[in-house]
C-alpha cells in the first residue's frame, strides 16, 4: 500500500515542492490549498497523475481541517501518514503600512493554521504512526526581509513546532513524529 502524505499551501512555493518529490516517489498525495492548486503552468509533470488528489482548504478554519483531512482519506482509500504544513503567504508592506486585513491573514496563515492543522491531524497521525512536518524557511534564524515582517512570522513556526514537539514527548504521542523542515529556497 502507498503511503499518504497531506500537503499544505500545495498551489506553489514550497508547498508545490512538496508535493511533486512525493509524487515522484510513489505517495499518494493530498494537495491542498486557499484555491485548488492548477500545476498546469508551473509543474506540468504533475497534471493527471492519478496519485494527486487536489482540494480546497482554508488554514484558519478548523472546521475546513478536520473535512479536508476526512476528505482525503477516503480519496486516497488509507490512513494518513504524513502531514505538512506548508501554508503560508507573504506580504511585502512595512509593519506600518501593512493593511490589518493583511496582519491578520499573515498570522493567521503560519500560526493558527500550524496550530488547527496540528489538532486535527493529531488522530490520523496516531492511527498510522505518522509524522507532523511544519516547514519554515531559512528567515526563522537570520532577518533577511526588509522590516522582518516574514522573519518574525517564520521565528514563530520554529516555536511552535518545537512546543508541538515537547508536548508531544510529554504525553506520549503515540508514534507520532514532529519535525521541521526548513529549505533554503525551492527552484520552480
Amino acid at each position: 500500500m502507498a503511503p499518504r502524505i497531506f500537503v499544505t499551501g500545495a498551489a506553489d512555493g514550497v508547498g508545490a515542492a512538496v508535493v511533486r518529490h512525493f509524487a515522484q516517489r510513489g505517495w499518494l498525495v493530498g494537495a491542498y490549498d486557499s484555491r485548488e492548486p492548477d500545476y498546469s503552468e508551473r509543474a506540468p509533470e504533475l497534471v493527471g497523475l492519478t496519485t494527486i488528489f487536489p482540494g480546497q482548504l482554508d488554514v484558519t478554519g478548523a472546521a475546513e481541517w478536520g473535512s479536508a483531512l476526512s476528505e482525503f482519506a477516503w480519496r486516497s482509500n488509507g490512513p494518513v501518514n504524513a502531514v505538512a504544513n506548508c501554508a503560508g503567504l507573504l506580504i511585502d508592506d512595512p509593519w506600518a503600512q501593512a493593511g490589518r486585513e493583511q496582519l491578520e491573514l499573515l498570522v493567521h496563515a503560519h500560526s493558527t493554521g500550524l496550530i488547527l492543522g496540528a489538532r486535527a491531524a493529531a488522530s490520523y497521525l496516531a492511527d498510522s504512526g505518522g509524522q507532523l512536518i511544519n516547514v519554515f524557511t531559512v528567515t526563522a534564524d537570520e532577518a533577511r526581509h526588509v522590516g522582518g515582517r516574514l522573519d518574525a512570522i517564520q521565528s514563530t513556526v520554529r516555536s511552535l513546532t518545537d512546543k508541538q514537539r515537547a508536548e508531544c514527548r510529554g504525553q506520549g504521542a503515540h508514534g507520532v513524529r514532529i519535525v521541521d523542515f526548513v529549505p533554503v529556497c525551492v527552484l520552480p
